[in-house]
């Protein structure tokens, strides 16, 4: 288990049309920082965290992941960057996950976001 917490959202972070977030570790580059969630972990990584039929909270809500692209880990663990997905029925991205259920979570400066 590990914990990360929000310390910015882009302006173009969050939108109804798309059922997904980007996160981008502390470091993110200046020209993607409108678009992406920026968190900062609150403790170090290790190995395979994410995989199918684990969980992420969101604050108090909980998602499962379904699927894990092939470069998710590698590029969390690296950057803090991964593309989350919340549509069940969407194929994963390589550097993305797919949770369930469907929905985008409330997220605001402060929130927390914790892999089990």
């Amino acid at each position: 288990m590990f914990k990360t917490t929000v310390t910015a959202i882009g302006a173009d972070a969050i939108f109804d049309e798309s059922p997904m977030l980007v996160l981008f570790g502390k470091n993110c580059p200046e020209e993607l920082q409108d678009s992406c969630i920026i968190h900062e972990f609150e403790s170090e990584l290790g190995g395979e965290m994410l995989r199918p039929g684990g969980y992420i909270l969101f604050d108090d809500k909980k998602y499962t992941i379904e699927q894990v692209g092939e470069v998710a880990n590698e590029n969390f663990s690296r950057l803090g960057h991964m593309t989350l997905v919340f549509d069940p029925t969407e194929d994963s991205l390589p550097g993305g996950i797919v949770l369930s259920p469907a929905g985008v979570p409330d997220v605001k400066v402060g929130s927390s976001i914790v892999f089990m």
